[in-house]
């Protein structure tokens, strides 16, 4: 499942569209936004059948008799609801028909100017509020740059360039989401000369998005016949190979073995450092205690259920009969339920404890939340690696990595020459008041 925006700068030329469509296939493309067609309404459909009828398409020509924005889906793949639309973007709602992905979609085409934009940022703030409890996504051509580095030659970058769009992104609490590929998603392909670039198409997500897709990294690939680059987001997570973590629960201190497994786990002499030591003797702990709880006190419910309708059969038959060894058999039944009953509740108490913190401090999910955000920009999703080949495999990236500073860095030397004192010493030197100017304390102004 990919979404992709892409400023195609017109797409009345067959030879184009082609290349679009093409584009689309190869890198399975589920919902596109393209940008800035430049097909007038009378032509839509006939541009529209070049990219076969496995797409369905909104425009949002009522606003523009261009077209500035179409939007189109893979109806076998993908359900969309067109939730509104104006001259700078169309709010979506996209559900996959295998249930893996749901989220607010907005394509964003910007207007040219600082005052035009004005009211982009105004529609980006009511979509917002209506958006929050869903993941949302925004991206597109923004046609406005949000940090000063962002151009290269050209104009100089002002203030209010910058303000109105840093604003927005501030008051809808998006986060720029995490990309690879190129940098500048726009270039003159005039006769400039140098050339002016500028990162103009972005994609941002909201915190929701944050939390649920910080492992996505988006794509800027070459723009091809464009002046921009299309951007190629993936929008579902390969399902994790870790187990569930592990959590110590109270009972099982309670349990004859606690002691004897705990002596065995940390009585275990290792190798390393200290901190080493007390990992390995942690790990030891964790897998024997969870050995122990699936032999003896999993399937909680099933074993109470299970002492239930013992003690309830052998209650009915002790109505007729009332003999000792039923007496026996139903204070064992009873004890027996009391056990998985107590250990049950102590389930429920610490799970309890996880809501109440879960709900009750909301500091602790802003922190990891944006840890996690945090995380997800400094990590590294991708290289390219000799021949321009693709490396996503987070162990031969790390290799990559160390590979590459091994050479920048050379090998370990056999020995280290020492500095010739004399040599120094006669070189130039700082004066008694230079040396005494730098050791003062550091003071404002």
């Amino acid at each position: 499942m990919n979404i992709c925006t892409w400023n195609i700068r017109g797409l009345n030329e067959p030879l184009k569209a082609n290349e679009v469509r093409r584009f689309l296939n190869n890198h399975s493309i589920h919902v596109v936004a393209l940008l800035e067609t430049r097909v007038r309404l009378g032509n839509k459909e006939k541009v529209q059948k070049r990219f076969g009828g496995v797409w369905t398409w909104f425009c949002n020509y009522p606003h523009s008799p261009k077209g500035r924005i179409w939007v189109g889906w893979r109806t076998a793949d993908v359900d969309l609801q067109i939730l509104s639309s104006s001259s700078q973007n169309v709010h979506c709602w996209i559900h996959t028909k295998d249930h893996r992905f749901s989220s607010f979609f907005t394509a964003v085409y910007g207007l040219h100017s600082v005052g035009h934009r004005q009211a982009l940022w105004d529609e980006l703030n009511h979509l917002s509020t209506s958006s929050s409890a869903s993941p949302w996504l925004v991206a597109g051509d923004f046609n406005s740059i949000l940090y000063s580095g962002d151009r290269i030659n050209g104009n100089a970058v002002s203030n209010a360039e910058t303000r109105d769009f840093n604003q927005c992104i501030s008051d809808c609490d998006l986060n720029e989401l995490h990309s690879t590929g190129w940098f500048f998603s726009w270039s003159s392909k005039g006769t400039d000369d140098p050339r002016v670039c500028s990162r103009i198409d972005r994609a941002f997500g909201n915190m929701k998005w944050m939390d649920s897709f910080s492992e996505l990294s988006t794509k800027y690939l070459n723009p091809s016949l464009s002046d921009h680059s299309p951007i190629i987001i993936p929008c579902i997570t390969n399902p994790s190979s870790g187990g569930r973590p592990f959590k110590f629960l109270n009972y099982l201190a309670d349990h004859s073995s606690f002691e004897s497994i705990m002596g065995e786990c940390w009585n275990r002499e290792d190798r390393g450092r200290p901190m080493a030591q007390i990992w390995f003797k942690l790990n030891r702990v964790k897998h024997k205690l969870k050995v122990l709880h699936k032999e003896e006190f999993s399937h909680t419910a099933e074993k109470i259920e299970y002492y239930r309708s013992e003690l309830d059969n052998l209650q009915t038959q002790m109505r007729s009969d009332n003999s000792p060894h039923l007496l026996s058999t139903e204070k064992e039944l009873i004890c027996n339920l009391r056990k998985w009953l107590a250990i049950e509740e102590q389930a429920l108490k610490q799970k309890s404890r996880v809501q109440w913190v879960k709900v009750g401090d909301s500091n602790h999910q802003f922190f990891y939340s944006a840890m996690k955000e945090r995380f997800c920009i400094n990590k590294v999703h991708l290289l390219h690696g000799d021949g321009g080949v693709e490396i996503t495999d987070l162990t031969e990236i790390q290799s990559k990595i160390i590979d590459f500073y091994k050479q920048l860095l050379g090998s370990a030397a056999s020995s280290l020459p020492g500095l010739d004192v004399p040599t120094i010493r006669n070189g130039n030197v700082l004066s008694s008041d230079s040396r005494a100017l730098l050791c003062l304390p550091v003071t404002v102004g």
